[in-house]
């Protein structure tokens, strides 16, 4: 193959996916495109579908007012060890990260 040939199958290639791209772009809430890889919904319609769910929340009335704050019962701290010196690109302590307690059986 030479390089005009290469370089024909890319356009026709860029051309032929900047098509499926227009359609999955611009189409309407009904459009559904065939690629390659299987078929993938129009922005549009993606969008319609994701503005049809409704999540449950719960009311706050639900909820104790510390359980935003308090951690659970079964998380614990990570103990970091303290390093002698500080350089300037060391960064600075971060808050606590909690891990759960491992499961004993």
């Amino acid at each position: 193959m030479s390089l005009q040939d290469d370089l024909q199958t890319a356009v026709a290639k860029v051309t032929a996916d900047s098509g499926l791209l227009h359609r999955i772009v611009h189409g309407d809430t009904a459009t559904t495109v065939v690629t390659e890889g299987g078929p993938v919904k129009s922005v549009a319609k993606a969008i319609a579908d994701v503005e049809g769910v409704s999540i449950a929340r719960p009311s706050p009335s639900s909820m104790p007012p510390e359980s935003c704050c308090a951690p659970s019962p079964r998380l614990r701290p990570i103990r970091r060890r303290r390093q002698s010196k500080r350089s300037p690109m060391t960064p600075s302590p971060a808050l606590p990260i909690w891990l759960p307690d491992p499961v004993t059986r």
